[in-house]
C-alpha cells in the first residue's frame, strides 16, 4: 500500500515494512525489496537488490527469479549468462511468459545453447499467452524454418501481433501480402506498411516510400515517396539512401540541361 497507493505513497515506509518481512523469511517481501534496492533512486545498490532477489528466487517465486535472470544476464558485475538461463528456465516452468520469451530468444540465438525446437517450444506457449514479441517471433520460425514452415500459420501469428500494434509485425504481415501469391493484397500491404512506417519501423518506410515512387498500388506521389524514403534513410536503410541520391542527381542533371 505505502508502495503502489498514490495516496499512501511513502518509499521509507513501504522499505521499513518490507526489511520487516524479509527477516521473517517472506518471499513476496525479499522480491520487493530487491526491486527498491534495483529501481529506487535514493536506495540504489546492485549488491543487495541481487542478495535479496537470489533469497526470494531460492525459494520458488517466479518474478524473483526472473528479476535474478535479468540481472545475470545485464549486470556487468554479475553477468553470468548459464545462471540467467537457470533462473529464466526456473521462472519459465511456473508458466511466467516474460521468462518463457527470454529463454525461447536463448535457445535462437546462443550458439551455445542453440535448439530450434525448444525456442518453438516456448515461443508457442508465449504467444499463446498474447505476447506480441512472442508472436511475431514464432511468426518467424513458420515463415523462415524450414523444420517448422507453415506459410498459413505464419500468417495468422503476424496478424495477432500486428493488431496489438506491433511494427514489426505489421511489417512482416505487410510483406506477405505483398509477396506471397496466395494471400496477395495490395491494398492490404499498403494499409499495415503504413501502420508500421507511423510507428517508425524503418523497413516499412522505404516499403512505402517505393509504393508511391512506383505507383505500386497507389497512385505514384513523388513528394509522399521521398518524405519516407528520407525518414528511412535518417535510421540507415541505405537504399533508401541511394534513392535519394539518385533524385538529387536527377534534378541536378535537369537543372543543367535547363541552364
Amino acid at each position: 500500500m505505502y508502495y503502489e497507493k498514490e495516496s499512501l505513497k511513502d518509499i521509507e515506509k513501504a522499505f521499513y515494512w518490507w526489511s520487516k518481512a524479509t527477516e521473517q523469511g517472506m518471499p513476496e517481501a525479499q522480491s520487493n525489496l530487491a526491486y527498491m534496492y534495483y529501481r529506487e533512486e535514493s536506495l540504489k545498490d546492485i549488491e543487495k537488490a541481487f542478495y535479496w532477489y537470489s533469497k526470494a528466487a531460492e525459494q520458488g517465486m517466479p518474478e524473483a527469479q526472473f528479476n535474478l535472470g535479468q540481472m545475470y544476464y545485464h549486470e556487468e558485475s554479475q553477468k553470468d549468462i548459464e545462471k540467467a538461463f537457470y533462473w529464466w528456465s526456473k521462472a519459465a516452468e511456473q508458466g511466467m511468459p516474460d521468462a518463457q520469451n527470454n529463454l525461447a530468444c536463448m535457445y535462437y540465438e546462443k550458439e551455445s545453447l542453440k535448439d530450434i525446437e525448444k525456442a518453438f517450444y516456448w515461443w508457442s506457449k508465449v504467444a499463446e499467452q498474447g505476447m506480441p514479441e512472442a508472436q511475431n517471433n514464432l511468426a518467424n520460425m513458420y515463415y523462415t524454418e524450414e523444420s517448422q514452415k507453415d506459410i498459413e500459420k505464419a500468417f495468422y501469428w503476424y496478424s495477432k501481433a500486428a493488431e496489438q500494434g506491433m511494427p514489426e509485425a505489421q511489417n512482416n504481415l505487410a510483406n506477405m501480402y505483398h509477396t506471397e501469391e496466395s494471400l496477395k493484397d495490395i491494398e492490404k500491404a499498403f494499409y499495415w506498411w503504413s501502420k508500421a512506417a507511423e510507428l517508425g519501423n524503418c523497413e516499412a518506410q522505404f516499403s512505402l516510400g517505393q509504393m508511391y515512387y512506383q505507383g505500386d498500388g497507389v497512385v505514384k506521389n513523388l513528394e509522399k515517396a521521398l518524405s519516407w524514403f528520407k525518414k528511412a534513410a535518417a535510421q540507415g536503410v541505405t537504399e533508401a539512401e541511394q534513392y535519394l541520391r539518385n533524385e538529387l542527381k536527377d534534378k541536378e542533371t535537369l537543372q543543367k540541361s535547363s541552364d
